[in-house]
């Protein structure tokens, strides 16, 4: 290496210097959103410096990312912009020299090597759940007398509740899917159905109106006229108004009512940028026709308005409520007439106390006196598909309401949140496996098991105390860029953002809590209590051995494993873009430190498996020899076969788990719903498919029922846990 001084002598006396190294740039592939997030963090990892620009461009499109007219028309131009920014950015020689469209390696399907996996149960409580974004309306459905339950799932269905109880304490069995009485299948129009029942041609009989996720309402004439329901497919229709099909751009949610008491019903629909639109109905010849959509005034926009109708406050006229994504309810009252509301902002549903009523994420409320006390109740409906009653224990005119009780049924599917990453454990030392979970939140669900440790058994769920990721709580000055990342935050609504992982940290014969999260960190929480009682002080953020902080690019998966068979624990977490962090521990077991981290590699170039891969280590071939499992966010499960040894770990392919689970058919009735249709996406008998967990898988490697050999949990995007065995070919 020449000096300062011998620089400039070589100068003045003419010898010719060695050229300096053309700075490394990096190549882009993809305009895809989620990888140029995670580049952008792996970027941010190495200290290049990001242009305010790219970071307003990621931002927009993380937070728009569900919102079609922007993923079509506005991004496109935009994600060639940000690419060319990247492209343009010098970075170290580190980083790699491309980042290519989709995984970086190849993906086998039935190399020979694996046997089959089969799942012939999932996990079951009895909590009422529907798996994902969960639309309630209670009706007395089948003419009893009595109040039931319908509630409407992410794919389409709509799940009945009937009232084995009475009025005043109803009491639910299992649900049972609605369905179609021209075909005998589950009746499924649109994905998100966010319903009314009214009568829109004015004859005495109320027709079916669905919401969903794109701009239209469907509708379905009643063809019961004994006061129960029935709906055929064949009769679909697309409700109308004078300029055409009702549009409303983008999440339609519906709600039925006679605005302006003229004795025929009305629409409101609520669309994605926080816009209510007032529909009056025509009713010409016994149809539904409408006059043209006016905006209602006085409306502040909120994503996703889910809006209800009711007399909020005792005064005999119409009023508003406004479900939306960040979980609470709005309130707007009626200061004008009930035939001609005119609506203003009264604030929001509130406890006795003061503090809003909130889901945590997408509140699709519904209004009933539950419990027939003459005062209102809350039933909402949320992201993670339970249903909550809220009881007004206010006054008639001024409604205040008791904490949220989750809605029980007679047994159906456990359902343990949005893109779980879960974990199998002893939670209270009592011999029996509980389930962690993290999920789209910043809480974690404990359930317990009260079953055996040969047959678990579930009932609900707490959260688990001192765990509270909230930038609000967690971030400080050192951390605050990382819990910042405002698009990154956003997004966990479609990626997930919790990732526990018990672990006895420091060898006391407690559990602490490992947990990862969107900022790319990985916080650890001290077990303060006991093996039986577990207390968690602050969370603090791992780091390497020389005290820097420890982080991955985005959405930080963690677990413990001895990776080199020293002895000691070390730490392998995925990320965002789906590549596979190993932390050796350079300290011991009782201490750990870490040194830089490593990326896990096939035939020595890093692996790509995103977004968000979650990462599982355990012996699948039963070679005595560490493998690994990914799943990630488009629901794939990939192994990873270890050709190296136990104390250096080499893989030479990826290869996809082939699934031959008939379970699936029955929990999806054959095929799984999508906007452009229905299609068979599930093992047919004899001819098993490669692994597809309906997004967000997460592997985990288990002795689940005691019997000494390990099942493989796989828990998917609805909050669904099916418990796999290897099967012979």
């Amino acid at each position: 290496m020449l000096t300062r001084d011998a620089l400039v002598v070589a100068a003045i006396i003419g010898v010719a210097l060695p050229a300096a190294p053309d700075p490394k740039h990096v190549t882009i592939d993809t305009t895809a959103i989620w990888p140029l997030a995670g580049i952008m963090e792996e970027l941010r990892n190495h200290g290049v410096a990001l242009p305010a620009r790219a970071e307003e461009i990621i931002t927009e499109a993380l937070v728009k990312i569900n919102v079609p007219v922007f993923v079509r028309e506005t991004y496109p131009e935009r994600g060639v912009e940000l690419v060319a920014m990247l492209e343009a950015l010098e970075v170290p020689d580190a980083l790699p020299d491309v980042y290519p469209k989709g995984y970086t390696h190849p993906v086998t399907v039935d190399s020979g090597g694996l046997g089959l996996f089969e799942a012939r149960e999932f996990l079951r409580d009895r909590v009422l759940g529907v798996g994902l974004k969960s639309y309630p309306y209670v009706v007395d459905w089948n003419a009893d007398g009595k109040k039931d339950l319908l509630v409407g799932d992410h794919d389409g269905f709509i799940y009945l509740y009937l009232n084995e109880g009475t009025n005043e304490a109803p009491v639910f069995g299992e649900a049972e899917r609605v369905k179609a009485v021209d075909t005998d299948a589950p009746l499924v129009i649109q994905l998100n159905p966010k319903m009314g029942l009214a009568d829109f041609r004015g004859i005495g009989v109320k027709d079916l109106v669905l919401g969903n996720y794109g701009a239209r309402v469907a509708y379905l004439p009643n063809r019961a006229t004994d006061g129960t329901f029935a709906f055929a497919v064949e009769d679909l229709q697309y409700l109308r108004c004078e300029s055409g099909d009702i549009d409303v751009g983008n999440y339609a949610y519906p709600e039925a009512v006679d605005w302006n008491n003229d004795g025929f019903a009305d629409l409101l629909v609520g669309q994605v940028e926080g816009r209510v639109i007032l529909f009056l109905n025509q009713c010409r010849r016994g149809e539904a026709v409408f006059h043209d959509g006016v905006e209602l005034e006085g409306i502040e926009p909120v994503m996703y308005p889910h809006p209800v109708v009711v007399d909020w406050n005792g005064d005999g006229k119409k009023d508003l409520i406004l479900g939306h994504r960040e979980g609470t309810v709005q309130v707007y009252l009626n200061v004008g007439a009930d035939e001609a509301p005119r609506l203003e902002r009264a604030g929001v549903a509130e406890h006795p106390d003061g503090r809003p009523v909130s889901v945590a994420l997408l509140s699709h409320p519904c209004v009933s006196d539950w419990d027939e006390d003459g005062r209102p109740d809350l039933l909402i409906g949320n992201d993670s598909g339970q249903v909550l009653l809220f009881r007004n224990v206010g006054s008639r005119t001024t409604p205040a309401f008791a904490e949220g009780q989750l809605l029980k049924d007679g047994g159906g599917e456990l359902i343990c949140g949005v893109h779980p990453v879960f974990a199998p454990v002893d939670w209270d030392g009592d011999g029996r496996l509980d389930i962690l979970v993290g999920h789209e939140e910043a809480e974690l669900r404990l359930f317990r098991n009260l079953g055996s440790r040969e047959k678990p058994d579930f009932d609900s769920f707490e959260i688990v105390a001192g765990i509270n990721m909230r930038p609000e709580v967690m971030a400080d000055e050192e951390t605050a860029p990382y819990w910042n990342l405002a698009g990154l935050e956003f997004d966990t609504e479609y990626l997930g953002n919790l990732a526990p992982r018990p672990v006895d940290w420091n060898d006391s014969g407690k559990l602490d809590l490992l947990v990862g999260n969107y900022t790319g960190l990985i916080y650890l929480f001290r077990n303060t209590g006991t093996r039986e009682e577990p207390r968690y002080e602050h969370g603090e953020p791992l780091r390497y051995g020389d005290g820097r902080l420890l982080r991955v690019a985005g959405f930080s998966t963690p677990i413990v494993v001895d990776w080199n068979g020293d002895g000691k624990r070390d730490l392998v977490s995925g990320d965002l873009l789906g590549r596979v962090h190993v932390f050796l521990n350079v300290g011991s077991d009782d201490d750990p430190a870490f040194a830089e981290d490593l990326l896990v590699t096939i035939e020595g170039e890093p692996l790509a498996l995103g977004p968000r891969c979650i990462v599982e280590v355990t012996d699948l071939t039963g070679d005595g020899r560490k493998d690994v499992l990914v799943g990630n966010r488009f629901g794939g499960v990939f192994a990873l076969i270890n050709e190296g040894t136990e104390t250096e770990p080499a893989f030479k392919a990826v290869e996809q788990l082939l699934d031959k689970s008939l379970i699936w058919r029955s929990l999806y009735d054959g095929a799984q719903y999508s906007s452009g249709g229905r299609w068979d996406t599930f093992p047919e008998e004899g001819k098993p498919k490669p692994m597809f967990m309906v997004e967000t898988s997460c592997p985990r490697a288990v002795d689940w029922d005691g019997d000494g050999r390990d099942e493989l949990l796989i828990s998917q995007r609805y909050g669904r846990i099916f418990v796999f065995r290897q099967v012979p070919r």
